[in-house]
């Protein structure tokens, strides 16, 4: 298994950094790196090797085909003191053959931007104070930011062991008046390696993603890597603890703003911890690169409630909830 796990990751790798051209534009795809998903995030992300469920088309589209019955997911979090909204939708449905789809939408969203190409002639919003020009921003015009991204999946188990996946993302921008639309193919695998050890790994905009804007201007998101390892033990009955780490590897030049980085190269890490009581109380716990999170999560039938905490270093921290239901369709 892990040979085959091993081989597969290697072609998965060929393949990215072969379709990698130099033109490709740095930070292009920031919008929809924040994640999906409560559960995941109060794990800081850390959840690329875990059992997959419907948020796994975002984390890892090679962990879908754990899905037993169908999944609707919705999460809200509003970000830097609520002037970002980041909405996500998510439904997965399983097909025979250890098979399932999945489509995820998710939306970010900023409103009441002030524009100076929309000040009015008549009213121009400068006064003087102290002997110097200053803006009224009351009087600027206003715009808003939209972004969307919608991914259609597909998970299969592979073997016993091994489950392989893929997501097509359709990507469309309507920033301040001028729009822009893409397109990205992301791929993963994930294998149970024994002993409550698993692996996963995830190619994202692996035949690189470009994004077209009405103006002219061509922008393109290089391919990047994410792998973790996980590791799971039932403790006694309805009690379970997980532990899962993941690194996520870019190669934009980041340079100061990773935690590693080397030439064009650079590397972020996540883990984090969850502990089930009793199957209904769930607590986490982890670390986003630098940033604690944590959650909570409460089950009730085929319902499940999420939160989750994320710290913020030079803004506001961050809150999500989120609603996961299973149901026999």
């Amino acid at each position: 298994m892990r040979s085959s796990f091993r081989s597969s990751l290697g072609l998965l790798v060929a393949v990215a950094l072969a379709s990698a051209p130099a033109r490709a534009t740095k930070y292009a795809g920031e919008s929809f790196a924040v994640g999906v998903g409560a559960r995941a995030l109060g794990m800081g992300g850390a959840v690329s090797a875990l059992r997959g469920d419907v948020s796994s088309a975002y984390w890892n589209p090679g962990a879908l085909a754990d899905v037993r019955r169908t999944e609707l997911a919705l999460m809200h979090s509003e970000r830097f003191g609520g002037v970002v909204r980041y909405d996500y939708l998510g439904l997965a449905r399983p097909l025979s053959g250890r098979s399932v789809v999945a489509a995820s939408l998710i939306r970010q969203g900023i409103s009441g931007i002030p524009i100076t190409r929309l000040i009015d002639p008549a009213r121009p919003p400068v006064y003087v104070e102290a002997d110097t020009l200053a803006l009224n921003y009351e009087d600027l015009g206003v715009d808003s930011d939209a972004e969307y991204l919608l991914a259609l999946s597909y998970g299969v188990a592979a073997g016993a062991a091994l489950s392989a996946g893929a997501s097509l993302k359709l990507i469309y921008k309507d920033v301040v008046g001028f729009s822009a639309y893409g397109a990205g193919l992301d791929a993963g695998l994930r294998a149970d390696l024994g002993a409550g050890v698993s692996a996963g790994a995830v190619l994202r905009d692996l035949t690189l993603t470009p994004i077209v804007w009405s103006t002219g201007r061509r922008e393109a998101i290089l391919p990047s890597a994410r792998l973790g390892l996980a590791w799971r033990r039932d403790l006694r009955r309805g009690t379970s603890l997980s532990i899962a780490g993941d690194a996520v590897l870019l190669f934009e030049g980041r340079d100061f703003a990773a935690q590693l980085s080397a030439g064009p190269a650079s590397a972020d890490f996540a883990a984090g911890a969850e502990l089930w009581l009793a199957e209904r109380v769930a607590l986490r716990a982890g670390l986003d690169a630098e940033q604690l999170t944590a959650g909570v999560s409460l089950r009730l039938g085929f319902a499940r409630v999420d939160y989750a905490f994320r710290q913020e270093a030079d803004f506001d921290d961050t809150h999500r909830l989120g609603l996961h239901l299973e149901l026999d369709l």
